[in-house]
Formats: structure tokens, sequence, C-alpha cells
């Protein structure tokens, strides 16, 4: 759903993970490690989109409890930043 065509789909697909990310942290962020972060470096932008929308959806969600996987998420997310369409 983080590629949906349209980003009301994807943005609910990234507030559905922040809240599983709640309840769970440990299991979501890893699969948001093994799952969301490659689909950064992907060459579609709607992919990008998406993925970088469940960060900062998780990010904001979890606040506080996030900095045990803060070197997890922002060496990948700070490497993207390269790409045109995200400036």
């Amino acid at each position: 759903m983080l590629a949906h065509e349209f980003r009301a789909v994807r943005h609910l697909a990234a507030r559905v993970l922040a809240v599983m990310g709640k309840l769970s942290s440990v299991v979501v962020m890893s699969s948001i490690v093994d799952k969301v972060l490659p689909v950064l470096s992907s060459p579609e932008p709607i992919k990008r989109q998406g993925a970088m929308e469940a960060v900062a959806c998780i990010v904001d969600s979890l606040n506080t409890q996030v900095i045990p996987f803060a070197v997890l998420l922002a060496v990948p997310v700070l490497g993207k930043f390269k790409y045109a369409p995200f400036y």
C-alpha cells in the first residue's frame, strides 16, 4: 500500500504502520529496516515517497522511543536527500 498511486492511501498505510509501531516497536522496526528502507533506493518516485512517509509517521508516532533505532533510520534517509524530488 505504500506504493499506491493515490497519496491518501499511502498516507493511511504509513499511519497504520505508525500505530503498529507504538504497539510493538521492535517487530515493526525490523520490518521497516528490512522492507521499507530498501524502497528508498527505488527509481520510482511514488515508491520513495511512500517509504519516506512511512518513516516520517513512525518517527512522529514513536517520539523518544525511536532513539534506539535512530542510527538504522538516519543513514538511509539522509542518503536519499540527493534525489531532486525531495527538495
